[in-house]
């Protein structure tokens, strides 16, 4: 079920009813890292200017990217992440200047902020708040993009087989921006999808390995021909049904869904614990399983292919246990999309995992929520093997 369906619900029931210090020390031990960690990327002393313009994407390090991008779901859209207000309207908005990926509010702990705080000057970060844009079927882009989406193409209700549709609107509005060169310009992008499609498994809308695969290799293919010069970060997909067992004790989380929200993922919510429930979410799990083995599988098929395109697959997500959190990570709107403080969590370590090969790459994010930042050095560059 998709945003669409419960928005008014949502509406009706809210009518009724700062990032803190970072203590944690560097997560990744193993990792052949020169720079140290810091509690905020302010703190993190800027890198000295380079000489020429590179001209592999093996040599790119966060201060030659002139433009940040990203499609995906709701969760890039950052809906619900600022919590609970007192307006009604304003939980029902997108908080896209938030998002983990692409948010450019100042102060907003983002991949979008970090980058700027090496290349000033990049553009595409989303700001500010707005109404919420649905994709639903056929029907993806209801409400359309708005001027502060910029270059964050994502859409709440959005499936895998709706990339096709969010590459449209990015490409054309990348083309269209006169204070870049699409062609030339080195341009960092991030991508997290299948959230929506684990939610509808269990109900026979099954989204098999092979069409998976041919989806996301065809959104790869499109950004490698359009926008050249792109270094792809591409998340797998956390295991959603988790959800069930961080929330379902929570006594809001049960007013809100037996006043209709559970329907928001029916797969993991709807049956509760009694023996469908937990089939239904071992399927979740299971398709989890296969997307994030096929997308390892066609991101494989990039690594070191190409001297202007690259995509990095960050594997953390897809490893970690939810369950590990407390239920501050998703927000108290739905009980189902991550927090502001979820949403700072997962810039950091997707952050700090950028300058990791594969090999090196932390596996699963640690259980520490305000975990620190790494601070780059002149040496260090954005891995993409």
């Amino acid at each position: 079920m998709t945003l669409l369906t419960y928005l008014v619900p949502v509406v009706a029931l809210l009518a009724q009813v700062a990032a803190l210090p970072a203590t944690s020390s560097a997560i990744h031990p193993r990792a052949p890292l020169a720079g140290q960690f810091a509690g905020d990327i302010g703190a993190c002393p800027p890198l000295p200017m380079r000489t020429t313009v590179p001209t592999s994407v093996k040599d790119l390090r966060p201060d030659d990217f002139k433009a940040v991008m990203a499609i995906g779901d709701s969760i890039t859209a950052a809906f619900a992440a600022e919590g609970m207000k007192l307006n009604p309207v304003e939980n029902i908005l997108e908080n896209r200047g938030i998002s983990f990926t692409m948010g450019g509010d100042k102060g907003a702990v983002t991949v979008a902020n970090m980058l700027k705080r090496f290349s000033p000057k990049i553009v595409g970060a989303s700001t500010g708040d707005r109404i919420v844009s649905l994709c639903s079927g056929r029907l993806c882009g209801i409400g359309g993009y708005f001027p502060q989406d910029r270059f964050n193409a994502a859409l709440s209700g959005a499936k895998v087989e709706n990339l096709d549709r969010e590459l449209n609107y990015l490409i054309k509005t990348v083309k269209e921006d006169k204070t870049i060169n699409y062609q030339k310009d080195w341009k960092f992008m991030s991508i997290l999808i299948g959230a929506n499609d684990m939610c509808d498994v269990c109900d026979g809308t099954n989204l098999d390995g092979d069409t998976y695969e041919r989806l996301i290799r065809a959104a790869f293919e499109k950004v490698r021909i359009n926008l050249p010069n792109t270094v792809i970060n591409v998340m797998t997909i956390f295991k959603v049904s988790e959800i069930w067992p961080l929330t379902k004790n929570e006594l809001q989380c049960k007013i809100k869904r037996a006043l209709g929200l559970k329907a928001l993922c029916g797969c993991a919510f709807v049956d509760g614990d009694t023996a469908s429930g937990v089939a239904k979410r071992k399927v979740m799990d299971d398709y989890a399983a296969i997307w994030n083995q096929r997308l390892l599988k066609v991101v494989t098929e990039y690594r070191g292919k190409y001297d202007n395109f690259a995509v990095i697959l960050d594997p953390a997500g897809g490893n970690t246990p939810l369950t590990q959190f407390d239920p501050s990570f998703v927000s108290n709107i739905d009980c189902f999309h991550p927090s502001e403080r979820a949403h700072k969590y997962m810039a950091r370590n997707l952050w700090n995992n950028l300058f990791l090969d594969s090999t090196n790459k932390a596996q699963k994010w640690p259980k520490d929520l305000d975990n620190t930042i790494y601070c780059p050095t002149a040496t260090d560059r954005i891995q993409v093997a």
